[in-house]
């Protein structure tokens, strides 16, 4: 799982548009595993901290890849997410995070059999052909912070194209 981060920390750091802890190394040492990244003092955001956050990560996503997905697989929290590569937005988004998730459900006892015809019409439901971007995966206000200049810092990725 480390392993993963520290390569999507690092895919997010060469892309070169917005502060990420660079990665340093990973490892494992007494039954514990340990991912080292550079220290950031964090301070709070300023008045145009959100807005520069939005555009940097704007020109994050203009950095592009041939197809949907990523060289490995990584997780999101602790939910393997799978990223194999695929040409199709609507099948990669279908059948690597939907289906996923749905079958993940069902074994734990939810949506038994429920999931089959959404699956089947999604390609009815989704009317969306994007290029391939690098997106951070899972960015929400608990992996996003401010440097004590308060430019934006991302963290903990789920990343794919």
């Amino acid at each position: 799982m480390f392993e993963a981060e520290m390569a999507a920390l690092q895919e997010m750091v060469d892309a070169g548009a917005i502060r990420v802890p660079r990665p340093i190394c990973t490892g494992t040492s007494e039954g514990s595993s340990w991912l080292v990244l550079d220290y950031i003092e964090f301070g709070s955001g300023a008045v145009n901290s959100q807005a520069l956050a939005g555009e940097q990560l704007a020109q994050m996503h203009r950095k592009a890849a041939d197809a949907f997905g990523w060289n490995r697989d990584n997780t999101i929290g602790s939910t393997p997410q799978l990223n194999y590569w695929n040409h199709s937005w609507i099948e990669f988004w279908r059948d690597q995070r939907l289906a996923y998730q749905l079958q993940l459900a069902g074994g734990q006892g939810h949506l038994r059999g429920q999931g089959e015809k959404l699956l089947e019409s999604f390609h009815l439901l989704i009317d969306h052909a994007p290029q391939p971007s690098l997106l951070h995966g899972d960015l929400w206000g608990g992996n996003i912070g401010y440097d004590e200049s308060g430019n934006p810092v991302i963290f903990d990725p789920a990343l794919y194209y």
